[in-house]
């Protein structure tokens, strides 16, 4: 039988990290190293970059992530109850690299706009960030903060949500006990990824856009901007 909680404990580098992902089942990990939080707060809101922009979902042919069945260990659970990945990825268009300049990201983040068609869901989970760890190598041999679960690194690695509509009946968006609703286009969530399950569903006739940005900011509240 495998420690996961051993193994987790254990670690030195980010570059380990990212291993015991790849080598193991994440769904395990998570299970037997987070304790999901309903104490804490699930997101924060920092403010409203303006909504005076409207963002048109590109054609399907320049996705950069699809339908797919997600490729990991837990695969096979996933397609046994018919789950996806719930949303398409497309690349952010020029007034969200503005609103991520404006947010403070630099050098090492990620950022896609999640699109999810009517009739889809993103299953149950919980995030912790192999991916965004994986795809900087600037960061494999930083110290790996097990309590922090991220890099040992001057800032918070953090995961900002930015609504690219208005919330429309039917969109859910579940982190922890809370739902995430009746959003303006333009709002700015901090999304407490650590040990908090969450969930998305499109149970509307529209398809829902939503910019995801991960990676290293001090941002605070800022309330009302006017992001050009």
């Amino acid at each position: 039988m495998v420690d996961y909680k051993q193994l987790y404990n254990s670690l030195n580098t980010v570059s380990d990290f990212i291993s015991l992902c790849e080598n193991y089942d994440e769904a395990e990990i998570e299970k037997n190293t987070i304790t999901w939080d309903y104490d804490t707060s699930a997101y924060t809101y920092l403010g409203n970059v303006g909504n005076n922009f409207t963002y048109l979902i590109p054609p399907t042919e320049f996705r950069v992530g699809t339908q797919a069945a997600m490729m990991n260990p837990e695969r096979g659970r996933l397609e046994t109850h018919n789950y996806t990945h719930g949303y398409d990825r497309h690349y952010p268009d020029d007034f969200c690299q503005k609103v991520i300049d404006f947010l403070g990201f630099k050098d090492e983040y990620q950022a896609d706009v999640n699109v999810q068609p009517p009739n889809t869901v993103k299953v149950l989970h919980y995030d912790n960030m192999r991916t965004f760890c994986r795809n900087f190598e600037s960061l494999h041999s930083l110290p790996f903060d097990t309590i922090n679960r991220q890099p040992k690194h001057r800032l918070k690695l953090r995961r900002l949500f930015v609504a690219l509509s208005d919330w429309e009946d039917g969109w859910m968006f579940q982190m922890g006990k809370k739902q995430w609703s009746g959003w303006k286009k333009g709002d700015v969530i901090d999304f407490h990824w650590r040990g908090q399950p969450h969930s998305t569903a499109n149970a509307s006739f529209s398809h829902r856009p939503i910019l995801k940005i991960s990676g290293f900011t001090d941002i605070s509240f800022f309330g009302n901007a006017e992001v050009q």
